[in-house]
């Protein structure tokens, strides 16, 4: 398999053959209509500035649909300590991912930034846990009381 880097030249594209392995952000692209003349397997974005941007929007594009799950869970009022343990587990999901592939190509402020924004989403679920295992251990005292109330009679 050949590879090519594409530069760009004041609206000119020169395509340069490249024999070695490149260290960048590597993508799948998806095309609607696929290209009859060529086939592209991967692409690879070397370029600092697009790869912050990338990471960034995939970023948010997970972290909206955790956020949609972080409500429904915390808003509703008989949600579980496994919903909120499956949820929780979806955060620390992100938050490895973060870590391992993209905290080398994030600036550090960057970087602290998302990381802040699963801190958030996962305090509030513990908050939710704790509350919902109180709950439970209410319950369960209201159970035994009762139990002892009935014995005495």
């Amino acid at each position: 398999m050949n590879k090519f880097i594409l530069e760009s030249e004041k609206k000119k594209m020169k395509c340069k053959k490249v024999l070695n392995n490149l260290n960048g952000l590597r993508m799948h692209p998806h095309f609607k209509n696929k290209p009859a003349l060529i086939s592209i397997k991967e692409i690879i974005i070397i370029r600092e500035d697009l790869k912050k941007i990338i990471i960034i929007k995939r970023f948010n594009k997970t972290y909206r649909s955790l956020i949609s799950i972080v409500l429904d869970v915390t808003s509703s009022d008989n949600a579980t300590s496994s919903d909120c343990m499956i949820a929780l587990n979806e955060v620390r999901k992100l938050g490895n991912i973060l870590d391992q592939k993209y905290q080398c190509d994030l600036e550090k402020k960057e970087y602290d930034k998302l990381q802040k924004k699963l801190e958030i989403l996962q305090t509030k679920l513990k908050e939710k846990l704790v509350e919902i295992r109180t709950n439970i251990l209410l319950e369960q005292m209201k159970e035994m009381q009762e139990k002892e109330k009935g014995k005495s009679r």
